[in-house]
């Protein structure tokens, strides 16, 4: 699954034109829709630069 095929109503340009209720159940809605398998799940971290190809969780912060 690619992150391009999740469905989002409210697209990003417009998050002004809706309300807090609007857009936290936006939020919710694509988080239900990610959470539904493992491959979603994955294809997500790895649409956020989270996850590598091969699985690697990627360690963002640094000490």
């Amino acid at each position: 699954m690619s992150m391009k095929t999740a469905t989002h109503k409210i697209p990003v340009q417009h998050c002004r034109d809706f309300t807090q209720e609007e857009l936290l159940a936006d939020m919710r809605a694509f988080r239900d829709e990610v959470a539904q398998s493992p491959e979603k799940a994955r294809a997500f971290l790895k649409s956020i630069g989270v996850m590598r190809d091969n699985g690697e969780i990627r360690h963002l912060i640094h000490d």
